[in-house]
């Protein structure tokens, strides 16, 4: 593994281990887990790059799939490590973390994958907590990605976060079968505690905002156990679509910080288990809808327990609607793009011509791009086509309707086209074909053929 890396802000004037030596060294240094993960990244300056993962000892940060995969990278701006020597290790630098004090200057980048590995979430924040972690409150952009069940990418939503409805007190949502009273703030901002009422077996609070087709909403808040029941239920729900069971690619959750385990119960509703009495657990829920409708992000009190008197503690909410960017794809039989269309619908086709060992790509304004293979696969060619500018032999040409100088016969095919075998012509000392084609000025011609010695 790299450990180190050195540039020179001079030069060795020689290039050789004479008279001059290079000078002005910078490096940079590369801290690494017990598992060969890259953790820590320390510029020459002393700036400090983390990146976390889901299963390193730092997983609570991010969805545990168990296979390793980064699910934060975080920039430390204010604080510089500046102990120089021996290589430091994780447990210097973890110390180092902890000890920098306020980190609201960081830049962080969350990253969240589905069940097969695929990244599903990628979130850019613009500020943080004290902490370090994200604020959905605040600008942010978040790509998501939307797979079909092959695992092929079918769309991709760039989300602008500046679009923001924000109920960052409880007490704006409805409640349901709850007596509800302030509790301590969580994270700096207002708290309640739910409490199913008297005669009734569950409760519940809940908000509401109405979405457009396309639209993604986020439900963000951090939660506290009340007592010995540990485990609740929260997500959003759609006036029209319901908890959308059957599509549950179209609801993603996490955990932000804070002790729990997550899981998916029912399409857009998810529990959490393992919830702590004494440190808050921040959770987010974010779901694209495919039509205009309302949305109701809910929280669910006693739901599974069945018995009134259960509490919990809800605070520092954030529900954030955001239009998406979408970006389309759609494949062959074989799994080969054929169709990308961009955030501005504006499309782009791929046509494989497997007997000419040719890939066509059309782009919207008309321009064709023709790539040619050799039989091992390689380029042998490429050329483009301007918009209404296409002649028929730009991408395959009979030999047979060819000028020439020659002897010729039919010889079947090759690679699927028709062959003709070139032969001397009595009387002749050598023989030649040849086609051509009207070209503007600044356009490339890319021709291939097969020949075979006889």
């Amino acid at each position: 593994e790299l450990l180190t890396s050195t540039v020179f802000t001079t030069p060795d004037a020689d290039g050789v281990n004479f008279a001059g030596q290079p000078a002005g060294a910078q490096t940079t240094r590369y801290v690494y887990d017990s598992e060969n993960h890259l953790r820590f990244m320390i510029s020459p300056e002393g700036r400090v790059t983390e990146y976390l993962y889901d299963a390193s000892s730092t997983a609570s940060w991010g969805t545990n799939n168990g296979v390793g995969q980064q699910t934060a990278k975080i920039d430390y701006v204010n604080s510089l490590y500046t102990t120089i020597g021996n290589q430091p290790t994780e447990g210097d630098m973890i110390v180092w973390r902890w000890g920098a004090g306020d980190k609201s200057g960081s830049q962080r980048t969350d990253t969240s994958y589905d069940f097969r590995g695929n990244v599903q979430t990628v979130t850019s924040y613009s500020k943080v907590d004290s902490a370090g972690n994200g604020l959905a409150t605040a600008d942010f952009s978040r790509t998501i990605y939307i797979y079909d069940q092959y695992g092929s990418l079918l769309s991709k939503q760039t989300l602008d976060g500046s679009q923001v409805v924000s109920n960052t007190d409880p007490a704006s949502f409805g409640d349901f079968y709850a007596t509800v009273a302030a509790a301590a703030p969580i994270n700096g901002a207002p708290a309640r505690q739910y409490t199913v009422a008297a005669g009734q077996t569950y409760a519940g609070a809940y908000t509401s905002l109405s979405v457009n087709a396309g639209d993604t909403v986020s439900f963000s808040f951090a939660v506290q156990a009340v007592g010995s029941v540990s485990t609740q239920y929260f997500g959003i729900y759609g006036g029209t679509s319901g908890w959308l069971p059957d599509q549950p690619g179209k609801t993603v959750a996490r955990i932000v910080s804070g002790p729990g385990i997550l899981s998916q119960y029912h399409g857009g509703l998810w529990k959490i288990d393992g919830l702590s009495t004494t440190v808050p657990t921040k959770v987010e829920f974010v779901r694209t809808f495919d039509t205009a409708e309302t949305a109701y992000p809910y929280i669910y009190v006693g739901y599974g327990t069945w018995q009134s008197g259960v509490s919990m503690i809800v605070g520092d909410t954030s529900v954030i609607r955001t239009p998406a960017a979408t970006e389309t794809y759609a494949y062959d039989g074989m799994g080969r793009t054929i169709r990308f269309t961009d955030a501005k619908g504006v499309g782009t086709w791929t046509t494989y011509m497997d007997a000419q060992s040719r890939t066509v790509v059309t782009l919207a304004n008309g321009l064709t791009q023709t790539s040619s293979y050799n039989k091992a696969g390689e380029l042998a060619g490429f050329s483009e086509t301007k918009a209404n500018f296409v002649q028929e032999n730009s991408i395959s040409s009979d030999i047979n309707s060819w000028s020439s100088i020659a002897a010729r016969s039919n010889a079947g095919a090759v690679d699927g086209s028709p062959a003709t075998l070139l032969a001397t012509a009595a009387g002749q000392s050598y023989a030649y074909s040849y086609s051509y084609t009207y070209m503007e000025p600044g356009e490339t011609q890319t021709w291939s053929l097969s020949l075979q010695g006889n």
